[in-house]
């Protein structure tokens, strides 16, 4: 049941997409840009001490701009897209929803009042689009959900340890998350010992809550291990790894649902694309554990 309603008196709401605390301040990301076109992309500031306090704060603004975005005219496809928001020590962390490349780019954020042009510092292959972020209670593993054409995932991974490297590529782990509807999963946290994981309401779906044991993601860490498609996008053929012992048959989908290519994987294997039309294809493997993977050919 509803507990608090909280006005922020001094602000609108464009397109608020997620929240994040550190020990002064909670953030409410104001990032949403589904077409690439807002010049007004915000995050407010407000402190935590007014939260506990009162029903009716104001709040203060952090604006900013990507300095790689030269166009702000409608794309469904843009890569200026975000959702996702995380407080570090010192700085604010975006991951952009990537419809142009289904990666997710990392730009980070100062956390003080006023203008900033931000650039992209890394990037991750999420082969999806991201919906939301949390860092690990003890701060040692981030955590991005996101959703592909066959429902939503989630994306472990530790801190860089080079230089400019902020995701470690060898750390990182995919899982699909099995629910009963394709639903978008839209917020994250982690406690401890679980993730606490939100869905947003459909006409056909109510919102709902739902709770991943970290301890058992550890203990299944092997089996979870990410399949990995390269390069993706690609403009010719993809390479298939990570798919274990034994022959492995796939389909490949167009988004009319038609399969378009379809045969047999040794161990691994490799898609031939070529004279299929650009845009979003889905490769399932089949097999005892059956997965859909999201390839982009441009």
């Amino acid at each position: 049941s509803l507990v608090r309603t909280i006005s922020v008196t001094n602000a609108v709401n464009n397109d608020w997409e997620d929240l994040a605390t550190d020990s002064t301040y909670l953030y409410v990301a104001d990032i949403g840009n589904n077409y690439g076109e807002r010049q007004n992309l915000n995050i407010l500031r407000i402190p935590l001490d007014s939260l506990r306090v009162k029903n009716s704060v104001t709040a203060e603004r952090i604006d900013f701009q990507y300095a790689d975005q030269s166009s702000f005219s409608f794309n469904f496809f843009t890569n200026y897209d975000a959702e996702a928001l995380v407080a570090g020590q010192n700085e604010l962390f975006l991951f952009t929803k990537n419809r142009g490349n289904l990666r997710s780019s990392l730009y980070p954020i100062p956390k003080s009042i006023g203008s900033h042009t931000v650039s992209k510092t890394d990037s991750i292959n999420s082969q999806g689009l991201i919906t939301a972020a949390c860092a690990s209670a003890d701060k040692q593993h981030l955590y991005l959900l996101g959703v592909d054409l066959s429902g939503p995932f989630l994306i472990r991974t530790d801190m860089g340890s080079q230089p400019g490297q902020f995701f470690d590529p060898v750390s990182t782990l995919r899982w699909d998350l099995a629910v009963q509807a394709a639903v978008q999963m839209e917020a994250i946290v982690h406690d401890g010992q679980s993730l606490w994981i939100t869905t947003e309401s459909t006409s056909g779906q109510a919102a709902a809550l739902y709770q991943v044991n970290t301890i058992s993601l550890n203990m299944w860490e092997e089996a979870g291990q990410a399949l990995r498609i390269t390069p993706n996008p690609t403009n010719d053929e993809v390479f298939i790894d990570g798919l274990g012992s034994g022959i492995k048959a796939y389909e490949l989908w167009n988004m009319q649902r038609k399969i378009v290519r379809e045969g047999v994987f040794i161990d691994s294997g490799l898609i031939d694309l070529f004279g299929l039309p650009s845009g979003m294809y889905i490769l399932r493997i089949k097999g005892d554990k059956p997965s859909n993977h999201m390839i982009l050919k441009t």
